[in-house]
């Protein structure tokens, strides 16, 4: 019987295995952080367009009880405000209608990673929600 051939072992036998490794490490982070970001943007959407109805609904209450637009204006703001600090009430579109409908327009940016810093997709973190509401009963 022979003995097993002896292989002879080269310094950089292994560093291919691990400079794929590395790839694959730093593909799979990027791709994390991508997903990370999406999720980001898609619930301060929709978290936002919750946010935006219900502080429609307190300008409408006021605007209900008071008949004064400012009135409205300033419980919408608390409502939105009181939700999430970063909310911003867009005063420019508050609107009131005749039958006391009240039209409230949020803005506010989604907290991300990368997204932020990156000049072409950096508006789509600039989330807004425009939602309207009647009086409760």
């Amino acid at each position: 019987m022979r003995p097993p051939a002896e292989v002879a072992a080269t310094p950089d036998a292994g560093s291919s295995a691990i400079t794929f490794l590395i790839k694959v490490a730093v593909v799979l982070g990027l791709l994390g952080v991508v997903g990370y970001d999406a999720i980001m943007i898609g619930t301060t959407a929709m978290s936002l367009n919750d946010q935006a109805y219900a502080a429609a609904s307190a300008g409408a209450d006021a605007y209900q009880t008071s008949r004064d637009m400012d009135v409205a204006r300033a419980a919408a703001e608390r409502s939105a405000q009181t939700s999430n600090p970063a909310n911003v009430l867009d005063t420019t579109r508050f609107t009131v209608s005749p039958n006391g409908t009240v039209r409230v327009v949020l803005d506010r940016t989604a907290v991300t990673i990368l997204a932020h810093r990156l000049p072409t997709v950096r508006n789509w973190t600039d989330v807004s929600a425009d939602e309207s509401a009647s009086p409760s009963p």
